[in-house]
């Protein structure tokens, strides 16, 4: 597969701070082969390796301005009063994302022919999937006067492995007016996981306090840092059962899918021995803790979904085939109550997909040829952070804007598809 990736994500960044980002890129996707395994009992065995999921986008918005973000502050020096932060500062925001994943599928299947109407199949198949998401989030307010600043730097990270397997058992009747199949997929049992989990929390020149035992304030510094590596991990995949019919009419040929997914109990996908930033007020002799951020713990959730398609086969003649079709690739992810699994974007995106194309067979080998449009719109999203300045206190800990803001995602994805098919043995 060939793509071409159009993706907008409007306010993404606060209102008029939209992530774009347009991408062309290579996709191997599938090899699959069959073969008799005893002719004289009608089984087979098979093997396939594909790529289940892939998604690549490296986000950023930025925001500099001139505002007025720290209200005028008086400070003793020397018994002198001096001010900072006079009028309005040079005001920077930058947010990136960075999400990178592939999950890869190989298995081994053997199936049997009972008889003429029907047959049944299991495969086995082993699963990695390779994940790395990374949010930096940095602001800046700047006294060119007095060559001072605040600052707000929050980021963290998480990359890691995991490796799972899961079964999957297959009925199929087959009658002269239609075909009809059953699948089971098992939920995943996870065999090895491991990855890296980091953070980073700093405020400086924020937050203004008194000096303990004395009358005099000043700005003060915070920094909570923390990265764990050989980290365990828990990757779930849920149980799912799909039904799909085909039937012949003429020399049309059509086929329908739908398949049911199971909810994943809320757990913990990745997480640190400590999770939790603990954030202390330095002017208070007891330590008051004014922020705990559970930074280092990523949960996962799922909800039931039902996906769906349609396709429609015409043969033109003994060598030309072509087809048409449409189907769902909808999500089901659950936001956690906890903590979100949204690092970044493309975990709760549901997609649309449609496909045409044709193959040509000639001897025992088959080209394929296809083109794929996928699409998704969402205009309920909520900004995954606000870079609009406002004016802070001296009691606010960071330089955030907090207040949400509403936003959509665009999606637009091109798909040129190659297929290649060469038949071994004429009996398949």
């Amino acid at each position: 597969m060939y793509a071409y990736l159009n993706y907008n994500h409007e306010n993404a960044a606060g209102e008029g701070n939209d992530f774009t980002k347009k991408k062309f890129s290579f996709l191997p996707n599938m090899g699959a082969g069959a073969a008799p395994f005893n002719k004289e009992d009608n089984s087979r065995i098979g093997y396939l390796f594909f790529e289940r999921q892939s998604a690549a986008l490296t986000m950023n918005s930025r925001v500099e301005k001139l505002y007025d973000v720290i209200p005028t502050r008086s400070f003793n020096l020397n018994d002198q009063t001096v001010e900072y932060y006079k009028g309005d500062e040079r005001y920077i925001g930058e947010i990136n994302t960075d999400h990178q994943m592939t999950e890869y599928w190989a298995g081994i299947s053997y199936g049997k022919k009972f008889s003429d109407n029907f047959g049944i199949g299991f495969t086995l198949f082993g699963s990695i999937r390779d994940q790395i998401k990374r949010y930096d989030l940095n602001i800046f307010a700047v006294d060119i006067e007095n060559s001072l600043s605040a600052t707000t730097d929050w980021n963290y990270m998480m990359d890691y492995l995991d490796f799972r397997i899961l079964g999957k058992l297959g009925l199929v009747y087959k009658s002269e007016s239609f075909n009809l199949g059953l699948t089971l997929t098992t939920p995943s049992i996870h065999l090895y996981g491991t990855g890296v989990i980091g953070g980073r929390v700093t405020s400086t020149g924020v937050y203004i306090g008194k000096i303990p035992n004395t009358n005099l304030s000043r700005p003060f510094d915070y920094v909570a840092s923390k990265r764990e590596s050989d980290v365990a991990t828990n990757y779930i995949s849920p149980l799912s059962i799909g039904i799909g019919l085909k039937k012949d009419i003429g020399s049309w040929r059509i086929r329908l899918a739908v398949e049911w997914f199971n909810k994943i109990p809320e757990h913990t996908l990745i997480q640190a021995e400590d999770p939790y930033f603990t954030i202390t007020d330095p002017t208070d002799d007891s330590s008051r803790v004014v922020a705990e951020i559970p930074l280092l713990k990523i949960q996962q959730k799922g909800k039931s979904i039902i996906n769906y398609g349609v396709a429609l086969q015409k043969t033109f003649s003994e060598e030309f085939v072509a087809y048409l079709s449409f189907r769902t690739d909808f999500s089901n992810f659950e936001k956690s109550n906890e903590n979100s699994f949204t690092v970044g974007e493309t975990d709760d995106w549901d997609i649309y997909r449609f496909t045409t194309g044709g193959t040509y067979q000639f001897s025992r080998t088959i080209i394929g040829l296809g083109f794929q449009y996928s699409f998704s719109r969402d205009r309920n999203k909520i900004s995954l952070s606000n870079l609009n300045p406002k004016q802070i206190t001296e009691n606010d800990l960071f330089l955030l804007n907090t207040t949400p803001t509403n936003s959509s995602i665009v999606f637009n994805e091109y798909k040129l598809i190659l297929a290649f098919t060469y038949l071994f043995d004429s009996e398949l």
